[in-house]
């Protein structure tokens, strides 16, 4: 069950200062009080959940506020590990391709060989394309269990670290975080560390949670409200324009837009509920009829085409700055 907007909810924190617009009106927009009797594939979420989202009142951005789980964000990867079994379930799940029905690495502008650092790699399912695509690809992240298999089990150059402790002196030519920046509570001050250890020519690209997605808006009508809002460490949800907002604070422009959608998760974003044995079933279908493949594809595809996928992707530059232009692997 759910309560309706302010209906004996405990009140909105109107003294935290929004990370976007620096304003302090964060009100309440609903309290969330969601069960399921299974988690849908590529969830973190637990089966019972307890939240108040709330709104900045200036720019819109919102903010989840997790009742009844004393955690931090970084306790939650570094002794709960979470996220470890959805992130290894990407690697392999389709190919030599990205999960998403945006490729992540055609985002960029900055062309291998080039370095490459993904923050917050996971269990390594992205920094293994990038190296297979020819990036002197590296990463980091908190998840003692993550690093171990993309060290141990891909050979992947990982090291357990936040990105605040990487020494000022490393430079790199891209600088990813994919489903990294909604877990950082002060995300401004993160994206200029980040900004700090790029090289001249270099971009930042972002991956989060589309608050602005078709997903979200539909989830409205339902019981259990948008998944983002209640996965475990999900602070902070944006879209093109608070985004935009927060990455102009830490001394960023942006470069390119896009959003995508995860394509091996079965999946249906027209729908308000999630069903994990309807989920189960696409994925079947999917994988049995090339017919109903290229129609589920193309129903997310054309959600992207109007950027109204469940990932946004940007890219962004120093301000005054360019990134390097593409250029074909042959040519680097």
């Amino acid at each position: 069950m759910q309560a309706s907007p302010g209906a004996g909810a405990p009140p909105a924190d109107e003294r935290a200062v929004c990370p976007a617009c620096a304003h302090a009106d964060f009100r309440l927009y609903r309290e969330v009080v969601s069960g399921v009797r299974e988690v849908p594939d590529g969830l973190d979420r637990g089966a019972f959940v307890h939240v108040r989202i709330e709104r900045c009142a200036s720019c819109g951005l919102y903010r989840t506020v997790h009742l009844g789980d004393p955690r931090t964000p970084a306790q939650l990867y570094e002794e709960g590990s979470v996220s470890f079994e959805a992130s290894a379930s990407k690697i392999g799940a389709a190919g030599d391709r990205s999960p998403s029905s945006t490729d992540e690495l055609s985002m960029l502008g900055v062309a291998p060989p080039a370095r490459l650092l993904d923050v917050g790699c996971g269990a390594g399912a992205f920094l293994s394309r990038a190296a297979r695509a020819g990036y002197e690809a590296s990463g980091i992240d908190l998840d003692p269990k993550a690093v171990a298999f993309a060290r141990d089990r891909l050979g992947l150059s990982v090291q357990r670290m936040s990105l605040e402790e990487l020494p000022q002196s490393e430079r790199y030519d891209v600088i990813t975080m994919l489903g990294v920046l909604e877990h950082i509570p002060e995300p401004a001050r993160f994206l200029s560390w980040a900004r700090e250890r790029l090289a001249d020519g270099g971009e930042v690209l972002i991956g989060v949670p589309h608050a602005g997605s078709l997903n979200r808006l539909v989830s409205r009508l339902s019981r259990d409200e948008w998944d983002m809002f209640l996965e475990p460490g999900h602070l902070y949800h944006y879209d093109v324009r608070t985004l935009g907002m927060l990455a102009a604070r830490a001394g960023l422009t942006p470069r390119r837009w896009a959003t995508g959608t995860m394509t091996i998760r079965g999946k249906l974003p027209f729908l308000p509920f999630r069903s994990a044995p309807l989920e189960r079933r696409l994925r079947g279908l999917v994988a049995s009829y090339e017919v109903v493949r290229r129609a589920y594809g193309g129903a997310l595809r054309l959600l992207d085409a109007v950027r109204a996928g469940d990932m946004l992707f940007a890219t962004f530059v120093p301000e005054g700055r360019e990134a390097q232009p593409a250029q074909s692997q042959d040519a680097a």
